[in-house]
């Protein structure tokens, strides 16, 4: 699949960079560091955009949050305390604070105000009729 990828993509394919995407992330649920380099290199130097994270990880929620940091974060915009949100979920109050500091910015937020009002819409916007 990667070799085919490479040479679908030398020819101007875009079939080459699917297969090279697909590859990356084999080889990345493998943990296969050297064949992930590998293929990384070949998609920079056919001048093709190396996905981000290729590596994988969790799923998000649709804005990008953990499922805790969403979690700790519907709690703020609640308007419970750090200390509060520790106690009700077994975490430290250090812990939590990181959690609201991330959630602030990956939402593009300044106040748990701001917060509640983002993490509103987007639950309206999971609710909303799908046209079709």
């Amino acid at each position: 699949m990667e070799r085919l990828g490479e040479w679908l993509a030398e020819d101007g394919d875009a079939e080459g960079a699917a297969l090279l995407e697909e590859a990356l992330r084999g080889y990345g649920t493998r943990a296969a560091s050297n064949d992930v380099a590998r293929v990384t290199r070949t998609l920079r130097r056919l001048g093709l955009p190396v996905p981000y994270p290729w590596r994988g990880g969790r799923r998000s929620n649709g804005l990008g949050l953990s499922g805790r940091e969403r979690e700790v974060a519907l709690l703020a915009a609640r308007g419970r305390t750090n200390r509060q949100i520790a106690a009700d979920l077994f975490l430290s109050p250090r812990t939590v604070e990181s959690h609201v500091r991330n959630a602030l910015r990956k939402l593009d937020c300044t106040s748990r105000a701001d917060l509640a009002v983002r993490l509103l819409d987007a639950a309206e916007e999971d609710r909303a009729p799908v046209a079709g």
